[in-house]
């Protein structure tokens, strides 16, 4: 059976890369799979248009019916996904600043389409995600790092924490770093944790194999 694999993590944690070199290594390995990057404006199912619909009623509903998209298209391959289960979905709730409870039942929404697939979320964490913030993503994300900034500040929670934090840019990924870790304690989806704190993956066979054994 083919399988949504999940990949998750801060900026700059390496989602992109290690989901889109897990794609190319078991599709060279005779393993048919795709790649989307999170991104992407025709990403297939969280591109343009569902990015800019997340501020408006409904938008747990339309994230879950893309997901009834997603597994109905698992027929002929596996999809390598780059931050959709979290970054493009759980981080426009968290930003704007949705009560907790609603995260949930999105995720448990989520949970119920995908588990019968045999999802599995790599989730690639730092466990002091401050420093990592400081000291990783804002210099290898520099290109983009300052519109990154500006668009949390522009969010109801980021408003909030330029009131309440010295640092309210790093301070936001703090917390949504803390919302993640919730989540992947509750889920029931197997999780893949790659603890950066111990360096980067060794390769995407490396990943494959800590997949196939979930």
């Amino acid at each position: 059976m083919h399988r949504p694999l999940l990949f998750e993590g801060l900026p700059g944690s390496g989602k992109t890369t290690c989901s889109r070199d897990v794609a190319h290594y078991l599709e060279s390995h005779g393993r048919p799979s795709r790649w989307a990057l999170e991104e992407a404006r025709d990403h297939p199912w969280f591109g343009a248009a569902s990015r800019a619909s997340h501020r408006e009623p409904g938008f747990v509903e339309r994230a879950v019916d893309a997901w009834h998209d997603v597994v109905a298209d698992l027929d002929t391959a596996s999809w390598a996904l780059d931050g959709v289960a979290w970054q493009s979905t759980v981080r426009f709730l968290f930003e704007q600043d949705a009560p907790t409870a609603e995260i949930k039942r999105y995720w448990r929404l989520f949970e119920a389409v995908v588990t019968p697939y045999r999802p599995v979320l790599v989730h690639l964490r730092h466990p002091d995600a401050r420093s990592f913030i400081r000291d990783h993503t804002i210099e290898v994300r520099s290109d983009v790092w300052d519109k990154i900034a500006t668009h949390v500040r522009s969010t109801p929670v980021g408003q909030h924490l330029v009131e309440e934090a010295d640092e309210p840019h790093v301070e936001f990924w703090v917390r949504y770093h803390a919302l993640c870790d919730h989540l992947a304690a509750l889920t029931t989806i197997p999780v893949v944790g790659i603890d950066l704190a111990a360096g980067w993956p060794d390769g995407p066979g490396h990943i494959v194999d800590l997949i196939d054994r979930v």
